[in-house]
């Protein structure tokens, strides 16, 4: 069964739906503002970006794209699926003070980044920004990194959906594969899934990596996330 808290992010309709639901899970974790940025590469023309932000300054739509290109967080997102935690020293560390005050300016002393890259050319950037310090809170930042990570899962898919072109499936999967897909959405584990198939942890693990290629997901919870969108499972 999907967490009610993120019923509502894979629900949006619009863009303005989306805005709402990551700012009210930022704010609810004690975060100021968040931003979801949702990319698609293409072969043959300009790299597609789609950002959505609850910063309402409108000078911070203003700056200079340099910026970006310069910083330390934005530049590990581009390379790296891990997520980042960083602050003032992240930048005093890595000589740029500079960016740091103009983040500070707008009310983000700190935050966190969690991205996602996939192989069929889409990525997906969710961070969240405070006022304070959590590189000094340690517990603060053990307890939203996880709950951050799980509901990208979710705002990824709905991103997808709202901003990029449709995506199709190239592969048919078994009933077993829908089966477990469906036992994923239901929120049952991967050992409670082993039983009901009857198969080893080690059969069942071959089976998620093989859902996850065929529909190009980074994890088992996108691809059931996905396979609901495609109306693979119901």
């Amino acid at each position: 069964m999907l967490h009610k808290d993120h019923l509502g992010v894979l629900a949006a309709q619009s863009e303005g739906e989306f805005r709402a639901e990551i700012a009210r899970f930022a704010n609810n974790l004690g975060f100021r503002t968040a931003d979801a940025l949702t990319v698609l590469d293409h072969e043959a023309s300009e790299t597609q970006f789609v950002y959505v932000s609850t910063i309402e300054n409108p000078s911070w739509y203003a700056l200079d794209p340099g910026y970006g290109r310069r910083d330390p967080v934005m530049q590990h997102c581009k390379r790296s699926s891990v997520p980042m935690v960083w602050g003032a020293r992240t930048y005093v560390e890595t000589g740029l003070v500079d960016i740091h005050d103009v983040l500070s300016a707008f009310g983000m002393q700190s935050g966190i980044h969690t991205c996602c890259h996939l192989r069929n050319g889409r990525h997906f950037v969710m961070s969240m920004h405070t006022d304070k310090d959590v590189l000094a809170d340690s517990r603060h930042v053990s307890h939203a990194l996880p709950q951050l990570q799980l509901f990208m899962t979710h705002a990824l898919d709905a991103a997808f959906r709202l901003f990029l072109p449709a995506e199709t499936l190239s592969v048919e999967l078994t009933r077993m594969e829908v089966d477990v897909l469906s036992w994923l959405l239901d929120g049952k584990s991967k050992e409670e899934i082993a039983v009901l198939l009857n198969v080893s942890s080690d059969a069942l693990t071959i089976c998620l990596r093989r859902l996850e290629q065929s529909l190009s997901c980074a994890n088992e919870h996108q691809a059931a996330l996905k396979a609901l969108r495609l109306g693979i499972i119901h």
